[in-house]
């Protein structure tokens, strides 16, 4: 994996953290408040009350926390412990009832997804060690818990909290998977394919045709004097310059048709359902857009074009190698020109 799609994983899980921690501290707040009325006023606690309203201020202080980016992991351990404490201390106050104890089962998978695997083993193991210690030593004095609605309302929080938990973990789960796929199908420099992904779309390409009977064309495009452009304008320059290329490239080819990098200054084009004649009108274009794209600071672009069409049971390397052997006769007869295969070998003229 690239130091690139390492950093872009990174990011989203990152993304993914913060989201998560936000909408948890939404809930957390939404609960303290509602909770906190309902046990002031309806039960008459106003212990439990101050505790909710504990939570409350709590989420409040740590939402404005969290608006600079490099606090997270400081702020998400300052969350979970204060509300791990904060648990503790509502499990002593309550005196197990209420089904309280089910609290506990909130903060692992949160610790987990928030803290990473090191951070979240050490963190739900402490957590895990106390809620234990607690229990133990008032299990025996613990009374019958009736399934009334205050136990009620801490099942159903702590449902939704889990489900809040696992639908984040498993969504930024999907997204950096997803994100790794593209980054492992695409150049990372010019957003291309890139040369596996191209490789795997043109043995594609080419047992479809033959299936239907038809042809698949492949374009070789080489970038003229691109070391003298990165040598005398530098290799930034030089990046432009092949983002740019494959901007024009993707703009004139048809809609059928596949771009990637090949490597280097070298781009591929496969056009499927092609004959020889329609893959050099594809070419003579590929090359007038580039002869004419607007690069800016002394940059003159040209390119040789190489053109091949596949023959009956042929080989991808060998569809290829005639590409290139059109492509080198292209640099070797002066640059800036499209030259066929050999089976016909006059050159498309430069304009």
């Amino acid at each position: 994996m690239t130091d690139y799609a390492v950093g872009a994983a990174t990011e989203i899980r990152l993304a993914r953290q913060a989201s998560l921690l936000r909408a948890m501290l939404l809930l957390a707040a939404c609960y303290g408040f509602v909770t906190g009325l309902t046990n002031f006023f309806v039960f008459s606690r106003p212990l439990i009350a101050a505790i909710d309203g504990l939570v409350l201020a709590g989420a409040v202080l740590s939402w404005l926390l969290l608006r600079q980016a490099r606090l997270l992991w400081p702020v998400s351990l300052a969350v979970l412990t204060f509300y791990g404490l904060l648990l503790l201390f509502y499990f002593i106050a309550s005196e197990a009832r209420n089904y309280s104890l089910v609290w506990a089962a909130v903060l692992p998978p949160l610790a987990f997804f928030l803290l990473g695997s090191r951070g979240g083993t050490l963190f739900s193991a402490l957590f895990s060690l106390l809620v234990l210690a607690l229990f133990a030593m008032s299990y025996r004095q613990a009374p019958v818990m009736p399934l009334e609605l205050p136990a009620l309302l801490n099942l159903g929080a702590v449902l939704v909290a889990h489900c809040i938990i696992f639908r984040f973990s498993e969504r930024s789960r999907e997204l950096a998977y997803a994100e790794l796929a593209r980054l492992s199908q695409y150049d990372e420099l010019t957003g291309l394919l890139n040369r596996r992904q191209f490789d795997a779309e043109l043995r594609q390409h080419m047992a479809l045709a033959r299936r239907r009977g038809s042809s698949t064309a492949v374009l070789l495009v080489d970038l003229d004097h691109f070391k003298h452009i990165n040598d005398r304008h530098g290799h930034l320059v030089g990046d432009r310059v092949l983002v740019e290329a494959g901007q024009c490239i993707s703009a004139v080819v048809r809609a059928t048709d596949s771009v990637g990098r090949w490597g280097g200054e070298e781009f591929v084009i496969v056009c499927p359902d092609t004959e020889l004649s329609g893959a050099s009108q594809v070419a003579e274009k590929v090359r007038r857009s580039l002869e004419r794209s607007p690069l800016g600071d002394g940059v003159q672009l040209s390119a040789s074009v190489g053109v091949a069409v596949d023959r009956s049971e042929e080989s991808v390397e060998s569809l290829l190698a005639r590409a290139d052997g059109a492509l080198y006769r292209a640099k070797e007869q002066g640059r800036n020109r499209v030259v066929l295969e050999e089976v016909m070998e006059t050159p498309v003229p430069a304009c």
